[in-house]
């Protein structure tokens, strides 16, 4: 599978559906004097995710780390969220942090941190991720998509 494509890409929009299980990202690398690319970033089996400041977002990374770094570095949100909004997988009665990463290594989740150069920032724990790239070169008559996955 092509990898996926997002370095130094515009985040033109994300729209979250499927009662929040399915997150996708519509990135444009639309740049003077280059050809524009569009990839689509497609988050898949959804528990959480959080992005801040997406307002003129050009991201940087996606990386995939560990769950349970990423459910370290975040344990304040997660407790803070969870009493007040609900999470997927968090169980009121077990022992906070520890079920709930528990709950999501059960569950076979994965999770990425999202950066970018300008503001934006954000993280997405789900069971997978694809991607759909799709090139319009200057000199072609039309678009030609490549499916990814990680």
């Amino acid at each position: 599978m092509e990898p996926l494509r997002f370095h130094d890409f515009h985040l033109r929009a994300y729209t979250v559906s499927d009662f929040g299980t399915r997150i996708v990202l519509d990135l444009v690398f639309d740049y003077p004097d280059a050809h524009k690319d569009e990839s689509r970033i497609t988050f898949s089996d959804v528990a959480c995710y959080s992005f801040l400041h997406p307002s003129g977002a050009i991201i940087t990374d996606i990386d995939e780390l560990d769950v349970a770094t990423l459910v370290q570095e975040e344990a304040a949100f997660f407790t803070e969220v969870a009493p007040q909004y609900g999470l997927r997988h968090w169980n009121y009665s077990a022992r906070g942090i520890e079920g709930y990463l528990s709950a999501l290594r059960n569950e076979q989740m994965r999770a990425w941190r999202i950066t970018s150069a300008v503001g934006f920032d954000g993280f997405v724990i789900a069971k997978s991720v694809s991607g759909q790239f799709t090139a319009h070169p200057a000199d072609s008559g039309g678009p030609t998509s490549t499916p990814s996955a990680a």
